[in-house]
């Protein structure tokens, strides 16, 4: 999980639940097995009604795929959606049911003319509370009999599970918790107590030092943390929890104390210096494969030093240890030639310099962007955070004044976001820089069993099918982009 979308699952929860958990009745929310709540879709487009209600759907196997502008997963999912829709010849029909807000409808259009998408949109937000979404995507899938044979995040959504739906064929996928049952979970974990302690899991008795590593589920939080910074009030603990396997071993290694993320207002940062994931050279991969829907590869670690003196470098050195201990991999820093973005001037360039006008930075986060005065390496920040897993971008316009600049792209579409910069006068150039990196190879013992056999996912899908790009050994990320 990414910053974006942890802060898209928090948003919808402060929208939604507090007008939601009180007022509605427990039997309000769709259940798996039972028929769809009655609903009524009142602002419909892409379609040749105005409206679309429960019972206009009847004998038709339907998604209702709720998402929101703030969703980068969402938007990047509708031409999948698109595809599968029109692969079942008429069988499926797939709904999308955006949170409205006034800068929703200009963003689905602009995505459906790029797409060319036949997929019908209702803009909504009693159904999205009445229907419980606790946050997107949150998928609700309904047979021709109107019966809820599921309620899922989007990772569920396969060609393979698809025609087991259409076809009546048993399913047997991960449910996603509505708003009451999100709020119940978060509330069984006291965050002013440690993880585990009265309560929270154990009894805790006097300790020099306390480290626990265990399988994550979904009564923990999600806490990720990539680096240890300076100016952190207490370094003699660590607790991260719903977290891959690779993040703790970045957290772990990462000797960079300032932020790793680049700065809206030029403080001092350490951004494209490591290279996002540690590189794995190793015949498996896939323990580091997270599977936040099924539960699997993601880890709780706890940290404690009854110590105050203890600084970043003895906490980072026993977390070493732990590691080690249990799952033995071995692991080297170095300094390698990695891929990454230049920013550049191109033709045009000098239309960009400011006229003078007040500072400001404005858009909606998705389609459209408009700063005014700014240094061209404000940009950095908005190529960083739709594409954060990949090839870092660099500023090296050595424009020596502000700018001035706005276009309309779709954000989380690469080539797209480079052409509209193209236009105004700048490019995205492939490079190679120093950079370090985190190397994790083949383990020196064996490594212990920490699930069950009864897994839902086949051993052979789980080692090749479910391997993430940016994790593998040679992980260009977003430099995979066509030009």
């Amino acid at each position: 999980m990414n910053r974006l979308e942890y802060y898209t699952v928090l948003l919808l929860l402060l929208l939604l639940t507090p007008f939601n958990i009180i007022a509605q009745s427990p039997n309000t929310y769709p259940e798996v097995g039972k028929p769809c709540p009655d609903f009524n879709l009142k602002d419909v487009v892409n379609s040749q009604t105005k409206t679309l209600t429960l019972k206009d759907l009847k004998g038709q196997y339907f998604i209702l795929d709720f998402w929101s502008r703030w969703c980068i997963a969402c938007v990047a999912s509708f031409p999948k959606m698109n595809h599968y829709q029109e692969q079942s010849n008429g069988k499926l029909k797939v709904i999308l049911v955006g949170l409205d807000d006034p800068a929703i409808r200009p963003l689905f259009e602009r995505v459906r003319k790029k797409y060319d998408l036949k997929l019908t949109c209702a803009f909504d937000v009693p159904i999205h509370k009445s229907f419980g979404v606790s946050s997107v995507p949150h998928l609700v899938w309904v047979d021709a009999n109107g019966i809820v044979k599921a309620i899922t995040a989007s990772e569920p959504v396969n060609q393979e599970n698809l025609d087991k739906f259409i076809n009546d064929v048993p399913m047997n996928l991960p449910q996603k918790s509505n708003s009451r049952q999100a709020v119940a979970d978060r509330l069984a974990y006291d965050s002013n107590k440690p993880i585990l302690i009265n309560g929270n899991g154990g009894i805790d008795t006097t300790f020099l030092y306390r480290s626990l590593l265990c399988k994550w589920t979904r009564k923990m939080p999600v806490i990720i943390q990539h680096q240890f910074l300076a100016n952190r009030k207490t370094l003699n603990k660590v607790f991260v929890s719903g977290s891959p396997l690779s993040l703790l071993y970045k957290l772990a290694y990462n000797t960079d104390s300032i932020s790793s993320f680049p700065s809206f207002d030029n403080k001092p940062n350490s951004y494209g210096h490591y290279w996002y994931y540690p590189i794995l050279e190793m015949a498996d991969t896939s323990l580091f494969c997270p599977r936040y829907e099924y539960e699997e590869n993601l880890f709780t670690y706890s940290l404690i030093v009854n110590d105050k003196k203890t600084n970043r470098i003895e906490i980072q050195k026993q977390m070493q240890r732990d590691l080690f201990s249990y799952f033995g991999y071995q692991v080297r820093v170095e300094t390698r030639k990695m891929p990454y973005w230049r920013l550049v001037k191109s033709k045009g360039f000098e239309n960009l310099k400011t006229k003078g006008q007040q500072i400001s930075t404005l858009g909606d986060g998705l389609s459209y962007v408009r700063y005014t005065n700014t240094p061209a390496n404000m940009l950095i920040n908005i190529l960083e955070a739709h594409n954060q897993e990949g090839a870092p971008f660099i500023d090296e316009t050595n424009l020596p004044w502000n700018i001035d600049i706005s276009f309309n792209a779709v954000l989380s579409d690469f080539n797209d976001l480079k052409h509209a910069l193209k236009e105004k006068g700048l490019d995205l150039v492939k490079g190679e820089k120093d950079t370090q990196v985190i190397i994790i190879s083949d383990q020196k013992h064996p490594i212990r069993d920490v699930y069950n056999e009864s897994s839902n996912v086949p051993a052979k899908q789980k080692n090749k099918d479910l391997e993430p790009t940016s994790l593998r050994a040679l992980p260009f990320g977003s430099l995979e982009h066509k030009n």
